[in-house]
This record gives structure tokens, C-alpha cells and sequence, in this order.
């Protein structure tokens, strides 16, 4: 039996002629953290909307826990499979506070007495609950990050594909939310980590996926494929090769 939560196998999708994805296999085992990481459009952010079904793919197969998911399943079906994902900017309700973003999400399909029960343990899992009546557009960014993913909680995912969450923090934050992410890994829910900070995947990642011009490079431990060659190269010159494919 695979010990794979995710796999994708050859997928593909193309803008008006431009091959944006080309190929892309790989899988995310159960409780791994996998770094997605390449230059600037090399196709990171789209083969996550490939997966979520954000975009339709040309090609390709998303196999969830040992199943194929059929295309006709939409994004908020695999939302509720378990299959998440936050943005590289924050998208809350910004006229509603940290408690409400959260029980708003939670209130699906559960009680009002269920859905605050969620709430306040995710307030705590999150460490979020002195947050929670603050409006969410006034949160510094990191606890704004924090708080995407505590959405994402009150579906009980069992996959969570954090897009760029160390961007814009400051060294202390990233050290924080780091913590955090290692934290929800602990227990139990598999990280698609995509990010450009080097030393945050070093650190965190138990192997990484390099993706360059749409395709699959290379992949293995991060300690050993970001001293490689390729990889390095990859990144030099990532403006020039990757300016004509989407993120």
C-alpha cells in the first residue's frame, strides 16, 4: 500500500500556447512536508490551482489517499476531502474579527454549538485566542497567515499547501511560524511547502521538488539539491527563464 496522501502524475495545462505546467509528477507522503520551490513562474502557484482544481488541467491524474479524483470534482469538494491551501496573500473577511473569520468556516455543516466548540479549539491550537475579537484587516501579517490556516482547521485537512506563508516576515516571525507549521505536522497534516526563502525550506522540509520553465528538475533532500548546479543555475537566471510562464 503507498504511503503516498497525494500524488500527481503528469500534469499539464497551457495559456493561450504558452506551457505553463509540462509533465509535473510527485507525491507528498503521509505526515511529510515537501517543499515546491524554483524561480519566480516556473509554475509552483499553478500546479497547486491544478490540484485544488482552480484551473482545469490540458492532462494529467490527482490521486487523493490511493483514489483518483475525477475533474468534475470542484474546488470546494476537495476542500472538504482534506485537500487545502493558503494564498500568498491573505484573504479574510476583513470587516469581521479573528473569531468570526474562523466560526464562519466552521459553521458548515456542524451546530452553532459545534461550530463554536471548533472555534475556540482552534483559537487555542493556533494560539490566536488573545486575537479574537480584533478585526482581521488591523492583524500584522504574520498572525494574519496564521489565521488563513486556521480557516483551513474547521475542514480537518489532512493536506494543507501553504503558498509563500514566510513572505514579508521578519526574522522573528519566521522563526515563529516555522514553529507553527511544525506544530500542525506533528499532528498529522501533510505541508506542500512553496516558498523562496531558502533557509525556512533547509530547515523545515523533509525533501523538496525543484521546478523549472513548467517542468520538474530534480528532487531529494534539500541539504543535497540546493547545492546543485542545476538548481543554482535555475535560480540566476529564473527572471529571464521563467517570465513567460505563470507562478
Amino acid at each position: 500500500m503507498s504511503d503516498a496522501i497525494l500524488e500527481v502524475k503528469h500534469l499539464a495545462i497551457s495559456f493561450g500556447g504558452i506551457k505553463a505546467v509540462q509533465d509535473v509528477s510527485f507525491e507528498i507522503k503521509k505526515g511529510e512536508i515537501l517543499g515546491l520551490i524554483g524561480p519566480n513562474g516556473c509554475g509552483k502557484s499553478t500546479t497547486v490551482n491544478l490540484i485544488t482544481n482552480t484551473c482545469k488541467l490540458d492532462k494529467g491524474e490527482v490521486i487523493y489517499d490511493g483514489k483518483l479524483i475525477p475533474v468534475s470534482v470542484g474546488i470546494t469538494e476537495r476542500a472538504k476531502m482534506g485537500i487545502t491551501r493558503t494564498f500568498q496573500t491573505p484573504k479574510p473577511f476583513g470587516n469581521l474579527n479573528v473569531y468570526d473569520n474562523i466560526f464562519s468556516i466552521a459553521l458548515q455543516n456542524r451546530t452553532y454549538a459545534e461550530a463554536r466548540q471548533k472555534t475556540e479549539e482552534i483559537l487555542e491550537r493556533m494560539e490566536l485566542t488573545p486575537l479574537a475579537y480584533m478585526l482581521s484587516s488591523k492583524l500584522p501579517i504574520e498572525k494574519r497567515k496564521w489565521m488563513d490556516m486556521a480557516r483551513l482547521l474547521t475542514l480537518d485537512p489532512k493536506i494543507i499547501m501553504m503558498d509563500e506563508v514566510m513572505g514579508g516576515l521578519n526574522p522573528s516571525e519566521m522563526e515563529s511560524s516555522l514553529q507553527m507549521v511544525r506544530k500542525l505536522n506533528s499532528e498529522g497534516i501533510s505541508i506542500l511547502f512553496i516558498e523562496h526563502v531558502m533557509k525556512a525550506v533547509a530547515s523545515l522540509c523533509h525533501r523538496v521538488v525543484v521546478m523549472n520553465e513548467g517542468r520538474v528538475l530534480c528532487e531529494g533532500v534539500p541539504q543535497e539539491v540546493l547545492k546543485r548546479q542545476d538548481v543554482i543555475e535555475a535560480y540566476l537566471g529564473g527572471a529571464a527563464n521563467g517570465k513567460h510562464a505563470k507562478g
